[in-house]
């Protein structure tokens, strides 16, 4: 039981940052009964305390958030000194009472009122003892900074002071012994009136020593602390060098910062250290004293027994001298945030400190885990090649061989920037860009800031790439270049691209109008259409030809000669994207003109006149007789027939159907190109290989005319003497079959025909007559030939 003079003093620690903040009121410690709890209350109903004078005003209750923030306080304090604190609503039975008043004096902004009662027997030993607190927030000059009690406001750092008095603490200028001016700042303690920084939502390490040095962290009466059941204590050290020395009892002692020197005297003592066993390095220096080296410093320690983690707890004697240093670490370079910071990784002995090394400079440490793993980003590396190894120091201090070494290259220079040219696509809205920039690097193009893709330079630096379709309009398009090493160029010139999407909509079907009389065979079409277009006008289903509307749309077209009779007229127009209209309102058109002629059924001759004609010889075969030499005309093929022009006299433009000859002053024109002048022209080139002489053509026309027919004919051509100094004078079949192929269709024989044309002969199934017949009526020899006489041939008639 403890005695009058425990309970009425101060137990001293003899270090001034504790004792400095040491009070005797109240003294939870010595409690009666025994117990571990201190009850706590936010009710004000009867609870007021009575003969503060302090106190001007009846006491209120915290607000909601108030008592939320006073709670989380509690919490925080239960977790620092072991206590257990429980709320009530029994005023009776709490011993700690919070309210809000207004408190006498315009700069108090809190106050902490606490009283204690013993009772104790003839030998001065304490029989029973009580203690009270209560801790008043000021709501009227420190109403606005009290109200809110969150964590970081003044008002909390207010609310951790006045429990700081609860919890037996005092102003570190009150009472002997003070702190010196310099550490009497709430950057030491929050008991302190000299603010420093802004506020604080914990106590600061002064505060936490002396608690620590009061209740041990394991709550009242506990193994550790004032009035402890064995008498040990807790004695903590601050951020710079300390000097502890325990009791004779079982004490822990706390360094914090600073290479600290730690005695604990008698009893099994406990250096105690805020990280994971495998962050310190233990050597023992002599049988008495060991080295205790991690992030806080080196402390030394004499007379220790035991070290305490936040892992776990380990003898001293149990540490044996490891001299064996661990095996060499693995490592292994990955990608990082940039080409010059890689993720340098591998594994070693768990816990072992890893030092990475560029050359013989250290980028580093890194501490394995549990599993041996570790890793480490460095610093940014200069551009160049760099040489890396890794080394592993275990816990006794032992450091391994280096590793393997690996090269590391590092390049952050961006790429040039790639050139940009803008090529014709597939379409409009679909170019081609390409450039040249740095060898396989990805090229990026934008349109503005949205990405139209990527391309890969090839070994030249070259690329290209197509887009997907872009939108009709003006795109100001750009490229950028990024190499291996992730480093990306400045964008290009900017280039600027229209984009004109296909019309696909057809322009309005033109008007049509018809001028002139039926008279005339040349009717005048004319109407309006989409400016540009292109008009096409149509007797039925048979194109007439093309007009081209001028800006104001206004179009006009004149045919070729019409035949008598009526036709049914419309016209289309096409505009410049091929978009064709529907057709225009049918015109019917009647043509009755004298300059158009007709023949019988059987073979006419008719004469053309001056003006144009349209003759229509009908059936049979057909001549038409014109006035002047060949030279003066000129004869062309057309979709009905051919048109004959005057190219020198009145005879204008003839619109030929159904003839099948042409008489000049000097010659003849076949226009049977698939009928007897065609076949005769056919076979004499097949025979000969040339253009057939004009007189020997009109004389083998004029035999087939009467009935020679072209195999006939072929059979004179092989029996001539031009013939056999062409294909010689008995070729054998393969030789004659092959000189067809050369002089008829001017190529060499492929193996299937030459095979297929030399065993027919050989069998006796064709004369070699027979087989150019086939050859010069054949379809390739046709569509050779056509090219010569599809505007029609010339040839002189035979008078004989």
């Amino acid at each position: 039981m403890a005695t009058v003079t425990q309970v009425t003093s101060i137990t001293s620690s003899g270090l001034t940052y504790i004792d400095a903040l040491l009070s005797n009121s109240p003294n939870w410690n010595y409690l009666t009964p025994a117990s571990n709890t201190i009850y706590y209350t936010f009710s004000v109903a009867g609870n007021n305390e009575s003969g503060n004078s302090d106190i001007l005003s009846a006491p209120l209750a915290f607000s909601t958030s108030q008592q939320s923030a006073t709670r989380t306080a509690m919490a925080y304090i239960a977790q620092l000194t072991g206590i257990t604190f429980t709320e009530t609503t029994n005023t009776s039975l709490a011993q700690v009472h919070f309210a809000n008043a207004n408190i006498d004096g315009a700069q108090v902004a809190g106050l902490c009122s606490s009283s204690y009662n013993y009772s104790y027997n003839q030998n001065n030993v304490v029989t029973a003892y009580e203690a009270s607190a209560y801790i008043y927030m000021d709501n009227v000059e420190w109403g606005n900074e009290n109200a809110n009690l969150a964590a970081g406001g003044q008002g909390y750092e207010t609310l951790l002071h006045e429990l700081g008095h609860m919890l037996g603490l005092k102003h570190p200028f009150d009472d002997s012994p003070n702190l010196p001016t310099a550490v009497d700042t709430t950057a030491y303690t929050l008991m302190s009136y000299t603010q420093v920084g802004s506020h604080k939502s914990v106590f600061q390490e002064y505060d936490i020593a002396a608690l620590k040095w009061l209740y041990g962290g394991d709550g009242l009466a506990g193994t550790l602390g004032v009035n402890s059941t064995s008498g040990a204590r807790w004695l903590a050290g601050t951020s710079v060098v300390d000097t502890l020395t325990g009791t004779s009892a079982n004490d822990t002692l706390e360094g914090d910062g600073g290479n600290d020197i730690l005695n604990g005297g008698a009893g099994t003592d406990t250096a105690y250290y805020n990280g994971a066993r495998s962050a310190y390095t233990m050597t023992q220096v002599n049988s008495t004293t060991w080295t205790v080296a991690g992030a806080e410093g080196t402390d030394t320690l004499t007379n220790m027994e035991m070290l305490r983690f936040t892992d776990g707890t380990i003898s001293l004697s149990s540490l044996t001298a490891d001299t064996t240093p661990p095996t060499a670490p693995t490592l292994t370079v990955g990608a990082g945030t940039s080409n010059a910071r890689p993720v340098f990784s591998g594994t070693t002995e768990a816990g072992a400190k890893v030092e990475v090394f560029d050359g013989s400079t250290s980028l580093g440490t890194a501490t394995a885990n549990s599993s041996g793993a570790w890793t480490l980003t460095p610093s940014s590396l200069t551009d160049g090649t760099h040489t890396i190894t890794a080394k592993a120091t275990d816990a006794a201090g032992n450091t391994s061989a280096a590793s393997t070494a690996k090269s590391v290259t590092v390049d952050t220079t961006p790429p040039v920037v790639p050139t940009l040219t803008v090529g014709t696509g597939v379409s409009s809205s679909r170019p081609v860009f390409s450039g040249v920039t740095e060898a396989s690097a990805k090229v990026e193009v934008f349109d503005g800031s949205t990405s139209l893709g990527t391309a890969t330079a090839n070994s030249s630096g070259a690329w290209s790439l197509t887009p997907s379709d872009l939108a009709g309009g003006t795109h100001s398009i750009t490229a950028k270049a990024t190499d291996a090493a992730g480093n990306t160029s400045a964008a290009s010139t900017a280039k600027s691209v229209s984009v004109v999407l296909a019309d696909t909509t057809p322009p309005d079907a033109p008007t049509l109008n018809v001028s002139t009389g039926s008279a005339t065979n040349r009717p005048l079409f004319s109407g309006i259409a989409e400016a540009g277009a292109k008009v096409e006008v149509f007797d039925g289903a048979g194109s007439l030809g093309t007009a081209t509307a001028g800006a104001n749309g206004a179009w006009s077209f004149t045919p070729d000669v019409l035949s008598n009779g009526s036709h049914s007229v419309t016209a289309r127009a096409s505009d410049a994207a091929g978009n064709t209209s529907a057709a225009s309102a049918a015109r019917s058109v009647t043509i009755a003109s004298t300059l158009n002629l007709s023949g019988s059924t059987g073979g006419d001759t008719l004469t053309a006149t001056s003006g144009n004609n349209y003759i229509d010889a009908g059936a049979g075969a057909d001549t038409v007789a014109f006035s002047g030499n060949r030279a003066n005309f000129t004869v062309k093929a057309t979709s009905a027939g051919f048109s004959v022009t005057d190219t020198v006299g009145t005879g204008g433009i003839d619109q030929l159907v159904n003839v099948e000859r042409l008489k000049f002053g000097d010659k003849m024109v076949g226009l049977d190109i698939d009928g007897v002048g065609g076949q005769a022209y056919r076979v004499y080139q097949a025979a000969f290989d040339r253009t057939p002489d004009l007189a020997g053509l009109g004389y083998w026309i004029s035999q087939m005319d009467k009935g020679v027919s072209q195999r006939d004919v072929a059979a004179s051509f092989v029996a001539s003497k031009e013939f056999a100094d062409l294909y010689g004078s008995n070729p054998t079949n393969l030789a004659y079959i092959t000189k067809l192929y050369n002089n008829v269709l001017h190529r060499a024989p492929e193996q299937a025909g030459l095979d297929y044309w030399v065993g027919v002969m050989n069998s006796g199934g064709a004369t070699r007559s027979e087989v150019l017949a086939f050859f010069s009526e054949g379809t390739e020899n046709k569509e050779l030939v056509i090219k010569t006489i599809a505007n029609g041939f010339d040839y002189t008639p035979w008078v004989g």
